[in-house]
């Protein structure tokens, strides 16, 4: 099964899903591509919502250390908070 009609089967069965996703694995990309990311700062996130056969799926893109990719049937892109990182260099927790 592919990733997307899967999806939609899970929901049709009452089992809502959340996963990393290949970017190529979801048709008609509406999210920002890697290179307009990548200019972005750490944390950065789009989101886009569509319907196929009646169920929502959420795709949300955003960049950490590297480029990240989601599909869902029940979560999206907020709630969203600030988390505290540790910084390597600098031997501390910062923003």
């Amino acid at each position: 099964m592919r990733t997307i009609p899967l999806l939609v089967y899970l929901s049709q069965q009452g089992i809502y899903s959340l996963g990393t996703v290949r970017r190529n694995r979801i048709p008609n990309c509406k999210l920002p591509d890697e290179n307009a990311l990548k200019e972005k700062a750490r944390g950065t996130s789009k989101e886009f919502v569509g319907v196929v056969d009646g169920v929502e799926i959420s795709s949300v893109v955003w960049k950490d250390n590297k480029i990240v990719t989601l599909l869902s049937t029940f979560a999206g892109i907020n709630p969203s908070d600030k988390v505290s990182r540790f910084d390597k260099k600098k031997r501390k927790s910062g923003s």
